[in-house]
This record gives C-alpha cells, structure tokens and sequence, in this order.
C-alpha cells in the first residue's frame, strides 16, 4: 500500500499556498507524475531460513512432468532464496553443470531421429515405394518416445537452455502419442522436427550460461602481503589468466570435447563458489550438495567414447538423406541402386553394425573400398546441376571422412575407459593423439556436411513454395465463388421453377462433387499456407544466402581451410628439420587464424536471417542449420589443430626435456589419478604412486605450471613476475605432487596388506626427488646470494649520510658529486686549456690510439672503478 501511495500521482498547490491568498492557495496547477516507485530493501542475509534451504534439496515432487516423466531431483536452489545475493550466486555457479549435462544428454535421441529419417528418405526416392510399405518406417519405438519425453522434462525443468529449444520434442510426442498407427501426421513432420532439433542443439553450443565462466567461478586474486606494494586489486585482469584463457580457447562446441565438469568442480571447489563467512555456510552446503548431485548424472549416450561413436553414425544417416533428397533426379532404373548404396552407408555408420563382429567389420578397409566404389558409381546417374559440381570437392571427402570415422570410432569408444586412459603417461599421450585426431575427422565431416547442405539450398531462382500455395489457394477459392457456386445457384432455381426445364440429376450430381472438392482443396491448401510480409522479401533473401555462398562461404575457401587444418593436425610433435618445424609451425598459425575469423564473421549471419527477413522461417532456418554445422566443423578442427603460441611457451618451458604433447598427457595422467574416485589404482588403472613420482611427470608438471604461473603473472599487471618466482611455483606443485604419491604408496600398501618391493621403490623414488628438489632449491639459493654479493661490490659507494649532512659547502659538495659519479673531465683536459685552438690529427690520440692526457693523472683514483661500473 505504501508503494502504491507513493506511485501515485501528487498534486502541486498554487504559489499561494503559503501567503494567505485564499484564491491561489485553492488552485492547482499541475500534477507531478512520480514514476521511481520505491524498491524493497534488500534483504539482510541473516534473514535467511537455513532450515528450509537445505531441506528444499530433499523435496521430491509428486506429478509427472513435461512427457509424462517424474521430474528429476532439485538440482538447484529454490526459487524463494534467489532474494539472497548469496543464494543467486551460488545458483548461478551450478548452472553450466545442468546446460552440460542437457547438451551432452541430446546425441542418444538426435541419432536415433536421424537414422529414422534417413529410412524414411530412403524409402521414399525408390520407385515402388508406398505409403503402405513406408508407414513403420514413422511408427517410433517406446524407447524413442521416452528418450524425447526425459530431453523434453530435464530441460525444461533443471536446465537453463531456452525452453524454444524443445519445441520440436513437445511436437513429436504430441505426434506419437496421436498418431497410433493409422494418421500420417508423424510421417509428414518427422523431417522438419529432426532439423529443427539439430539446430537447436548445434545453437546451445554457442552461448548460454557456458560461454563465459561464471563470476563465482572466476579466479581470484591471492599474494602475499610483500608481493602487493604499489599493486591494486584494480590492475587484476581475470580475463587473461591461465585459467580464463584456456575456458575461451575451447569456446562453443569444444567445451563439449574437453574436461568440462572437472574444470568446473575444481573451479568450485578452489574459489568457495562466492561463498565466503559464517553467514555463508548453509547456501555453501546446498551448493556443494547439489553440485554433487549434478556431477553424479549421466548422460543418455553414457560415456564420451559412445557419444562420438553416436555422433558418427549421425553424420552417416544425415550424408544418406542429403543424397537421397536428390534422388529424383537420378534415372527410375538407377534408384534402386542409389537407395541400397546410402542404405548400406546407414548400416555402416551405425555402432551395433561395428560390434556385432560382422563380415565388413572384419576386412575393414577392403569392405570400406567396396562401399566408396559403390556410393560413386551411383551417385554418378544423379542428373542434379549443383551436386554434380560438389561431387568432386566436398561429397567424395565426405564419404571418406564418415566411413573412415566410422571404423574407427567402435575401437575409440573402448578404449576411452578411465583406467585404461591414464593407466601410464604413455597410454595417456596415445589416448590424447588419438582423441584430437577423431575430434580433427568429425570437424572434416561436419564443415563438409554444412558446405554441402548450404550450396544445394535456394540456389538462385526458386520460387517461394508459399507463394505458390497462395495461389494455388486463389485459384480454388476463386473458382469455387465464381464459377461453382453461381452454377449450383442456376440449377437450384432451374430445380425450383415450375417454367423451367429441370436440369439433368447428373449435372447436378457433378457440380455438387466438384463443390465439395474445391472446398475440400481450399481447407487444406488453407492449413498448409504461410504468412509472408507485404511487400515480400523472398528475393532479397536469395541474394544474401547467394551472397554467403560466394564470399565467406565459398567452397574453395571453406575447403583450403578444411585441408589446412586437418593436414597439420599432430604437426608440432613431428619433429623434423628446423626449416620444416618453422614452415609447419607458420601454415598452422596462418590456418588457424583463418578459421578464427571465419568463426567469428559467420557467427552474426544466422541471427541477421531472422532481423532482416521475419516471416521466412521455412526458409531460414534450413539456412541456419547449415552454418551451424559449418562452425561447428571448424571449430573442432581449430581445437584439433596444435596451437603454436602455446606449444612453444612450454616448449621453452621444458627446453628440450619434453615435448608440449607428452607434458599434456603427462599432466592429464596425474590430475585423473588425483581426482578418481575409488583411485584408479583399485580397478586395475595404474598405480598413483609410480605416475606421480615419475620423472617425466614431475618435469610436465613443473613446465605446466610454469606456463601457468607466468600468464597469471601478465595477468595481475606488475606483480612480481621474475624467472625465479615460477620456479618457485613449480617446485611446491611438484613437492605437493611428491606428497600425495606418498599418500597413494601408503593406501596402496594398506589394501594389498604389505609393503611390496614395488611400493618401496616407489616410496624410494619419492624421496630421491623430494631430495633433489631440496638440493636444487639450496643451489638455486646460494647462486642468488653470490650474485647479490657480486653486484655489491661492483656498485659505486655512494656518499654517506654524514657526508651528505656535512656537504653545507661547494667543496664537500663536489667532492661528494665526483665520489658518486667519477671524474671524467681529463679526457677533455685540451679543450679547457684552449678551447679555440686548431685541432691536428692525432692530437686526441695516445699510445695505441688511447686518449692522450698529456702527462697529466687522472684526477680521482675512484674512475677505474667508475668506469667499470658504466661496463656493467
């Protein structure tokens, strides 16, 4: 009531009010309207009821959700607490886990939609095909329903993804749950709803809660108090740390390629989540319960090995249904062949057809030949302008890239269990080459598949097919009022007259069917009819998707950098002469670059579609998915491909001990040993203790670090950021490293029940490095004192304080100044006995062309010494 009083309108009195005039204090001039309504005071942060916050965690709701599945259990904090500044944050930090955890869950029901429509393409380019025969080929299994019913309910209700990206879930269970086995609706809109779901996840990759780190995650500033004299807080620049660059390295797509989860739990974990003080401890305890909760989910696709097996045959089923579009262009006799060819293609891709140990899978390569020679020659009788010219350049690389992704990924995906992955640095480095060459074959096949479905769409010239609906609906409803309807006028009355003639009952009985036709045409040309803006905009968008096409996407540019990429995947670890080192190292740069800023001019393009050109979303759209498959293409390429700049920091960081590669692996080896739980070591993974303590882990760690160390350096601008400082980080991490492989010996030790001969050599090692560590650091010590004293004794002795003090005259002045800084003036002894004199040659030269000082000493016997500190 008391904001609203004060939002009220407030009238202003008269000039008059307070001089007595009745007449002017009675008048009102103006009204004063005061739209600053009063805010709430925000409330104080030991108002909030901690009983209640924690118990919302173990609430559970009772109805079914979105699809008819329960709701999964609250992964975040309710929405009364969100008034608390601390309850916001720590909200706001568990929110890229749930968008992962969405994003990652999507690949299980994208592929089984794709595979899907692959079929039904398929079926509908042969010639004998009919509604009959394709009618379960649209009929979804149960398991399908379900997997759209939990993508639908998880994201919706716990995810912080738009809700418009499942608007095409929502359609297809509507569809299924509908459809039964007699309505075609399902059939008619399976097309549209699977590109729609594809666009909908390759645009969540973009932006979103992942693509910056949130506040509460974001590193802070620590130095000791020393190390703080003349530097602010102010001159802290997040954004550049180690930690922030390597997040905004993997942006979009790679996020999902990467450790993402452990970044953010140790991201959680290290900066308290924003949660700081007594006050803050029960939204501390929510927010890493729930953490915990959010971590411990799994994906529907399960590991990330069977996710990219997933993804490839996803890449397979959406190759054969671009083909397959065009397969009316191809002769009647020839489809049959084509049709059998992407069929086998499907089969290929798919994950069951790899392990089941089929005949194909066998010969590998020999059946891989077999099926390339077979997609050519039918893919050859295809009589299609546009395709026929991308055959060569992108539809032949394609192929190759999604059967040669194809064998391999059965093989990826097994070999992607944590045990085995980090079992050694070795196994470790095998994983991580093999990983960045599958991620480096999927941006191939996706920026291929991207090209390829951009130039076949809209090419220049295709009329607007809800134009021609429009007219098509004209034509009907014109007939129907001008020809149909005045002529069943004519007969009625003709019925009716007792002077007329009757007319024929079959005239009659036609010009009534033909009514019903036409209406029948009307209503269902009128359900299929697309509002379009006036004037229409139809060409102009031809011109600017033609545009794209020709400029930022043109099939040679795309291509060259496709090729580029992909072929210097791996090439920094090569080795080889230094001239091909330096020209490896110059063509990944270059190539890089220009996939970066391919990246970010194409970015806009697809938002601008539907600013520039509302009402075409049939038409966009497609668009749209076509360069999102392009950027993500690229973007897993650039990943894929070895960044110079970083690789060489650690290069010069490690000077020649280890490649940037193996410290990577290395370093990856020893943080998956320190996270698992149980410890790899008790499901057959290695031991802790021997990986820790190994040299080559101790010397990746000490480079990682180091490059580490130095970037947060830059980062807080003018700390201290000396050689000797990243060496002292590195170190502790190493000692701390050293500890924990002690730690790991020791739990080792106590379940096996004994100390083996293994677990003493180890623990022998450990403390063999532990030694050589404290030694290197006391030589490090040492050298550092005798290089101060060094520069000690070379400094020029300035004047002292009593000297200084006593200096009240011109004498004690100027012997003070030539104390401090030499006495050069005998050099320039002839110019100050006569300074206009003639000067000969070789009057300024001594002995061996040394200055000549006419006999005369040097005036102080401090200038040797002077002279040798102008030398240092």
């Amino acid at each position: 009531a008391a904001a609203a009083a004060a939002a009220a309108p407030t009238p202003t009195l008269g000039k008059g009010e307070g001089e007595g005039d009745d007449d002017d204090a009675m008048a009102i001039d103006t009204f004063v309207e005061r739209t600053d309504a009063l805010e709430p005071p925000a409330p104080r942060e030991y108002d909030l009821n901690s009983f209640e916050l924690l118990r919302s965690a173990d609430v559970f709701e009772g109805f079914d959700g979105a699809g008819g599945q329960r709701p999964p259990a609250p992964l975040g904090f309710p929405v009364w607490s969100h008034r608390f500044a601390k309850c916001r944050v720590a909200h706001g930090s568990l929110l890229p886990l749930l968008e992962l955890h969405s994003i990652a869950s999507q690949m299980t029901l994208l592929q089984v939609v794709s595979k899907r429509l692959a079929r039904v393409s398929l079926a509908a380019s042969t010639v004998d095909s009919t509604p009959a025969g394709t009618k379960e080929v649209f009929v979804l299994t149960a398991d399908e329903v379900a997997a759209a019913a939990r993508g639908l309910s998880f994201g919706v209700a716990a995810a912080p993804r738009d809700p418009a990206d499942f608007v095409a879930h929502r359609h297809l269970l509507w569809l299924a749950r509908a459809d039964g086995a007699s309505d075609g609706r399902l059939a008619e809109s399976l097309p549209s709803l699977a590109h729609a779901m594809w666009r909908s996840w390759h645009a969540s990759g973009w932006g979103g809660v992942l693509d910056e780190i949130p506040a509460a995650l974001q590193p802070k500033l620590r130095l000791k108090r020393s190390e703080t004299d003349g530097f602010s807080a102010k001159d802290f620049h997040r954004g550049s740390t180690h930690a922030a660059a390597s997040w905004n390295a993997a942006r979009g797509p790679v996020r999902g390629e990467r450790a993402t989860s452990t970044f953010l739990a140790i991201a959680l974990v290290a900066t308290h989540g924003g949660m700081d003080g007594v006050v803050s401890r029960p939204a501390r305890a929510l927010q890493l319960r729930l953490a915990s909760r959010a971590l411990r989910l799994t994906p529907e696709g399960g590991s990330h090995g069977t996710r990219v097996a997933l993804e490839w045959s996803a890449l397979g089923s959406l190759t054969a249904q671009a083909l397959a579009a065009h397969a009316t262009a191809a002769p009647a006799h020839a489809r049959p062949e084509l049709a059998a060819a992407l069929a086998d293609l499907v089969s290929w891709t798919s994950p069951r057809f790899h392990s089941e140990g089929s005949e194909r899978n066998r010969k590998g390569s020999d059946a891989a030949a077999v099926l390339r020679d077979r997609l050519s020659r039918a893919a050859s009788a295809v009589d299609h302008g546009p395709l026929r010219a991308l055959m060569a350049p992108v539809v032949g690389p394609l192929v190759d890239a999604v059967i040669a992704g194809a064998m391999t990924a059965r093989d990826f995906a097994e070999s992607t269990a944590v045990r085995l992955q980090f079992a050694s640095v070795e196994s470790s480095a095998t994983w991580a080459e093999r990983r960045r060459a599958d991620c480096s074959s999927r941006g191939v096949a996706w920026a291929l598949l991207g090209l390829l479905r951009l130039h076949l769409l809209l090419p220049v010239g295709t009329p607007d097919p809800a134009a021609a609906t429009r007219a098509r609906l004209d034509r009907a409803d014109a007939k129907l009022s001008r020809e149909t309807a005045p002529t069943l006028a004519c007969l009625a009355w003709q019925t009716r007259a007792a002077a007329a003639t009757p007319p024929p009952a079959s005239a009659v009985a036609e010009a009534k069917a033909e009514a019903r036709s036409l209406a029948a045409e009307s209503a269902r040309l009128a359900r299929n009819v697309v509002p379009r803006p006036d004037p229409p905009l139809w060409t102009p968008m031809l011109a600017e998707a033609a545009r794209f096409r020709d400029q930022l996407a043109s099939v040679e540019r795309v291509t060259g950098i496709v090729a580029a990429l992909s072929a210097n995947v791996g090439a920094i670890d090569e080795g080889g002469t230094e001239a091909t080192m330096k020209a490896r190292a110059a063509a990944t740069t270059k190539a890089r670059a220009e996939a970066v800023a391919w990246l970010d001019a194409a970015g806009p393009w697809g938002g601008r579609l539907d600013v520039s050109f509302p009402g075409y979303r049939d038409a966009t759209e497609p668009l749209q998915l076509a360069a999102l498959e392009l950027r993500r293409g690229l973007a897993l390429l650039v990943s894929a491909a070895p960044d110079v700049s970083s690789d060489g920091a650690k290069a010069r960081a490690a000077r020649g001990k280890i490649t940037p590669g193996y410290a990577d692996a290395a370093a990856a080896a020893a943080a998956a040993h320190l996270l698992a739980f149980p410890p790899l070591a008790s499901v057959g993974g290695g031991s802790a203790a021997a990986l820790l303590a190994s040299p080559a882990t101790q010397r990746a760690l000490s480079v990682v670090e180091s490059v580490a160390w130095t970037r947060d350096a830059e980062a807080r601008r003018g700390a201290d950021a000396t050689k000797g400082s990243a060496a002292r980080s590195a170190a502790q991490l190493r000692v701390e490293a050293l500890r924990a492989a002690l730690a790991a010996a020791a739990e080792e030790a106590s379940t096996s029940g004994s100390l083996s001969i293994e677990g003493w050599r180890r623990c022998c090692d450990v403390f063999a490095s532990l030694s050589s560590l404290w030694a290197h650091a006391r030589d490090a010590e040492a050298e550092a004192e005798r290089e101060a004293a060094e520069l000690f004794r070379s400094r020029t002795k300035p004047p002292t304080a009593a000297e200084t003090l006593e200096g009240d005259d011109d004498k004690t002045e100027e012997e003070a100044y030539r104390r401090a800084f030499g006495d050069h003036g005998a050099m320039f002894e002839d110019l100050q006995r006569a300074p206009d004199a003639v000067m000969e040659l070789g009057d300024d030269e001594g002995e061996e062309g040394k200055p000549k000082l006419d006999g005369v000493p040097r005036a102080d016997a401090d200038s040797d010494r002077d002279d040798d500190d102008d030398d240092d």
